[in-house]
């Protein structure tokens, strides 16, 4: 029939592709909390390089996220340089690049040092952004300043310093392996913080292997997501999964807090509800979180249309942690994939 058909999606030169001639995520790997301690991590020299950066490429295709150490931080703005070994960063109505630190006055949980569920950026958006950076500018613990030590600070000063036995912690300097390396895990695990990053498609994977109606469900029932503020205002509905013709996952948008009022038929409100409380404890399970701490000088870099990001909870009168990040349109990235032979 011609519902069939069009149901079908041809693939280029033959008929429909069924669930049985599925790829299987070729190129991919999937993986799990396992993975935390086979993560790939560069160093930002690799990137100077047209091989080293081939294979730091082929890296954050294959696993969704790598990281690299020792990137310059003096400059504001520098993520962007390092984006711009993909593409241009897209401009967002935060600018080309924007901050994540605690802020009073916050209008995003991202500007607290609240714990921050795992979710995608842009869930609100048309077309979220493809590959995410997030450049670790600062993570020092800090001391509050005594009173009447030293000279009245002015106005504008930090209401906070860092002692200079500390300095050597955060980046690492002095630090030998073994014994002094655990000491600085633990001393940073002790501080917050620390980022969390989920596979969206292995965790999609589990759903469909344990729920396959909630998997079907959130691939074809399009939920509202919304953001506002006084200058904004954005929604659209769209799936939390996208699958490909093959049935692989293709994409995740996922994200409670931009989750708006659900409009739905009434028969189906407590089915989504239950699909997509299933998803999130599976996306919120130990199982499938990778945490590490990022050091100043380590840039984080993911797709956001696979992986969920989020970090957990540090005290900002006792951490002082910034970010700067940037995004990257995913078909610049598959772009600079295919002129460097790495994508098909």
């Amino acid at each position: 029939s011609t519902q069939s058909t069009w149901a079908g999606a041809l693939v280029p030169g033959g008929g429909p592709l069924s669930l049985s001639g599925r790829l299987g995520y070729p190129g991919l790997v999937l993986w799990e909390q396992s993975f935390e301690s086979a993560r790939d991590v560069f160093h930002y020299e690799e990137l100077l390089s047209p091989e080293g950066t081939k294979r730091w490429l082929s890296s954050l295709y294959k696993h969704g996220f790598n990281v690299v150490k020792q990137v310059p931080t003096a400059s504001a703005g520098f993520v962007q340089h390092i984006a711009q070994r993909i593409a241009s960063p897209r401009a967002t109505f935060w600018g080309p690049v924007f901050e994540v630190q605690s802020v009073p006055n916050p209008t995003n949980l991202s500007l607290t040092g609240l714990e921050l569920k795992s979710h995608t950026d842009f869930s609100w958006s048309e077309s979220p952004p493809g590959v995410q950076f997030l450049l670790c500018r600062k993570f020092r613990p800090v001391e509050p300043r005594k009173s009447g030590d030293g000279d009245t600070p002015h106005s504008g000063d930090s209401p906070h310093t860092v002692s200079s036995s500390t300095a050597g912690m955060e980046t690492g300097i002095g630090m030998e392996s073994g014994i002094g390396m655990h000491h600085h895990k633990q001393q940073q695990k002790q501080l917050g913080g620390q980022t969390v990053v989920v596979d969206g498609f292995r965790v999609a994977e589990e759903l469909r292997k344990l729920y396959p109606e909630d998997f079907d469900l959130l691939t074809k029932v399009r939920l509202p997501f919304q953001f506002r503020s006084p200058h904004q205002s954005y929604y659209i509905e769209a799936p939390v999964l996208v699958v490909d013709r093959s049935g692989d996952v293709a994409s995740v948008r996922y994200n409670q807090a931009n989750r708006t009022t659900l409009r739905v038929p009434a028969a189906l409100v407590c089915p989504v509800f239950s699909a997509l409380r299933r998803f999130t404890e599976l996306v919120r399970s130990r199982r499938f979180e990778v945490r590490f701490h990022l050091d100043e000088g380590d840039l984080l870099i993911f797709n956001n249309r696979r992986l969920l990001h989020g970090r957990t909870a540090y005290d900002p009168q006792l951490v002082e942690r910034h970010l700067e990040g940037c995004y990257v349109d995913y078909e610049d990235f598959l772009s600079c994939l295919r002129v460097n032979d790495l994508y098909e």
